[in-house]
């Protein structure tokens, strides 16, 4: 372990065979350095301080994880829906097991399969914001489709076939509108460019000029989007 003299504890470093330094930091909260072989410990503690912002970020969104995942799925509990949050309350004289109405309504009795009945709601919804979105943003990007799907993904928010076959994960309802638009095209794209280039993001700008916002935002807070 080391702890250079801005206070910032260093728990490993791993050097290798490599160009570029590197930082990790575990969902346990350890700091974990790859470095080229060259580098000497000084050089490794200034990268870690110029990034201290980026690391301070990355323990405020670990303590979060931790204070408000798993979820409970309890009245008070608050759940996304296009961006933003709207509380849980728990009901016994509603017919459906689960409604929204500026907020989430769930029938008492059916918290203990809260988890999937957000699922199958958000799919639904899901299911009408992309089916819309591909819709108007296919004819933009001058690309066909052969279908489109709502999944149960966890670790990504969509993905495209060689086929044109476009899945997108149920969490997509959560997200705010622009967000869902960018994740549309960028699938979309594939469908040309079946590959992270240059060429492929030049597509995307085209349909989405401001598409960076988006992308950061995802990458910023897309934590948060999750049961």
């Amino acid at each position: 372990m080391n702890k250079n003299k801005q206070n910032i504890v260093i728990n490993e470093i791993i050097y290798a065979k490599r160009k570029t330094i590197g930082i990790e930091i575990t969902n346990g909260g350890k700091i974990i350095v790859k470095a080229p072989l060259y580098f000497s410990r000084k050089d490794i503690e200034n990268f870690v301080y110029r990034h201290r912002r980026w690391i301070q970020k990355r323990f405020e969104r670990i303590a979060d994880l931790k204070k408000n995942y798993p979820r409970k799925f309890i009245p008070g509990e608050g759940f996304f829906y296009l961006g933003r949050k709207f509380e849980l309350y728990s009901k016994n004289d509603q017919d459906a097991p689960l409604i929204f109405d500026n907020g989430f309504y769930i029938r008492e009795g059916e918290l203990c399969g809260a988890k999937e009945l957000f699922i199958k709601w958000y799919k639904e919804r899901a299911k009408e914001f992309v089916e819309n979105s591909v819709l108007k943003f296919s004819k933009r990007c001058g690309v066909e489709y052969r279908s489109v799907k709502i999944t149960s993904a966890e670790s990504r928010w969509g993905s495209c076939s060689k086929k044109g076959n476009l899945n997108f994960s149920y969490r997509i309802a959560m997200l705010p509108t622009f967000a869902i638009d960018y994740v549309v095209v960028h699938e979309l794209c594939h469908i040309i460019e079946f590959n992270h280039s240059k060429a492929f993001y030049g597509l995307v700008e085209k349909v989405l000029p401001d598409y960076r916002k988006s992308a950061r935002y995802l990458k910023e807070n897309g934590y948060l989007f999750r049961l």
